[in-house]
């Protein structure tokens, strides 16, 4: 898929230990958009037998959660730690699909990198809240109005994707 994709993002998750080199390569060649968990990013170093920073260097985007130590953003040479919205966990399962889908849904709507990582970490806070990966997702009010209490003001977007 990621060789026919005209916009391709990559979250390799629990099926990261199927991918051969070949593989993870092919895909990573064709990738905008990491998304992995630190531990994921430990295995993608090992497989390629790579150090983080040249992985970083390969993709435009990358986003590594970090669970309640927050999230960081790669970009244009440049890191940027992102803090989690503090709640009261109940359940992790689905936080990082959420950041995921808080994250593409603002980069859609025009928003920055920087900011649909905010809006990912925003959206995140909702689903670990409640028990069940998806019995507390936000609609974008919601999600705005913590954003506000976090972050501040929700910035213009900048165009749409």
């Amino acid at each position: 898929m990621a060789e026919k994709g005209r916009f391709v993002t990559f979250d390799p998750g629990q099926d990261i230990f199927f991918y051969s080199r070949e593989q993870v390569e092919r895909i990573l060649a064709r990738t905008r958009i990491l998304f992995a968990n630190r531990h994921e990013v430990e295995y993608l170093e090992k497989l390629l037998e790579t150090g983080k920073d040249e992985l970083i260097r390969q993709i435009e985007t990358v986003v590594v959660t970090m669970d309640a130590e927050g999230s960081m953003l790669y970009r244009g040479g440049r890191e940027h730690r992102i803090p989690v919205v503090p709640v009261k966990p109940v359940d992790p399962t689905g936080a990082g699909d959420a950041y995921r889908a808080g994250f593409l849904a603002a980069c859609h709507r025009g928003y920055t990198p920087l900011t649909a990582c905010r809006v990912g970490a925003v959206t995140a806070s909702f689903a670990v809240e409640k028990a069940g990966c998806q019995t507390n997702l936000p609609d974008w009010s919601r999600m705005v109005a913590r954003y506000w209490s976090h972050f501040g003001d929700l910035p213009e977007p900048e165009g749409t994707a």
